[in-house]
């Protein structure tokens, strides 16, 4: 079994195991999973007034994401996360590697 020091662990792990807060991007990506998931759910097709602030809610949670300027590495993960949207980066090896990157630098499932 291999343990993970110091030494191995993504920086954004170990800044979290060495008490740092959540990054502006980390807690602003939490917010735009749970409204997309719910916006996917529930509200998809609807021509509600309720469904179209979802949707403005989340539109405007991205353009955050696109606009901050980061100010660790962390961040830049999560801008790339935000740019994947759940699959967009594919096209080619290069993106999926960067994607593939992101995720995995930010501790993030991407299949949640």
């Amino acid at each position: 079994m291999t343990t993970k020091t110091a030494t191995t662990l993504p920086a954004a792990e170990l800044a979290l195991a060495m008490g740092d807060t959540d990054s502006s991007l980390r807690q602003l990506f939490r917010s735009w999973r749970d409204a997309s998931a719910n916006y996917n759910t529930t509200a998809v097709g609807d021509d509600t007034p309720e469904a179209e602030a979802l949707f403005n809610r989340i539109m405007e949670m991205e353009r955050c994401a696109a606009d901050f300027e980061p100010q660790r590495l962390e961040d830049l993960a999560f801008q790339i996360i935000f740019a994947d949207d759940g699959g967009d980066l594919s096209e080619s090896h290069n993106q999926r590697a960067l994607a593939a990157w992101a995720y995995a630098f930010a501790c993030i499932d991407p299949d949640e």
